[in-house]
């Protein structure tokens, strides 16, 4: 709802940025103070976008109005962005995540990553299996399949640019989660191997890391 005055996805970015910069601030070895302000920050946005966004449906709606009503319009955006930057209360997370899976691909290239990442991350990743690989509904596989693109589009249809990196963004999920490497010490000392058995019958690639490439079949 391009009529809100407060957007969910930018307060939800907003929670992401206040997140990882505590994170870097923790590492970086700063005063506690300073690591502790960043985490207020996101626990206090996350309190007032759990208060004020979520319908009553138990979604969350797009953003408020100018006169603090909220957006009629519930988009896979906002609940998508909630569910991947931990925000969604705990309590609500399974309904949210098969709402936004009961909704296919209503995400442009640009944030498509991020629905991948919500529905890998809270318990679905059959779901994201089916994005990543349905050739009937927008996405990179009817991309390939419709179009033998070599490259994510800047939008699902045509128009605009034709090689937009940004698209790509899901590439990483992908790998992390379906071949299931993840990167355990700095460096790619170490890694873990643990593939999405559950939900193939066969997987095959390489994730490339820091100290070469992982193979995995």
């Amino acid at each position: 709802d391009m009529k809100a005055a407060a957007r969910t996805t930018v307060n939800a970015l907003s929670v992401r940025v206040f997140d990882v910069v505590a994170d870097v601030a923790q590492e970086l070895g700063k005063d506690a103070a300073e690591v502790q302000d960043y985490t207020t920050r996101a626990e206090n946005l996350k309190k007032t976008m759990n208060e004020k966004l979520i319908t009553e449906d138990g979604v969350y709606c797009d953003g408020l109005m100018s006169d603090g009503t909220q957006s009629t319009h519930n988009g896979q955006h906002s609940t998508s962005y909630a569910l991947a930057f931990g925000i969604a209360p705990e309590d609500k997370i399974d309904s949210m995540v098969d709402y936004v899976a009961s909704m296919g691909m209503k995400q442009g290239p640009m944030t498509a990553d991020i629905l991948v990442q919500a529905l890998f991350d809270n318990g679905r990743a059959d779901a994201a299996l089916k994005l990543l690989t349905n050739t009937e509904d927008y996405g990179w596989a009817q991309l390939i399949d419709q179009y033998d693109a070599t490259f994510t589009w800047e939008q699902w249809q045509h128009g605009e640019s034709q090689s937009h990196g940004w698209g790509a963004a899901a590439g990483a999920e992908m790998l992390e989660n379906i071949l299931g490497v993840t990167v355990t010490e700095a460096g790619a000392k170490t890694v873990t191997i643990d593939p999405a058995r559950d939900i193939l019958d066969h997987a095959e690639g390489r994730f490339a890391t820091e100290r070469g490439f992982v193979e995995v079949a």
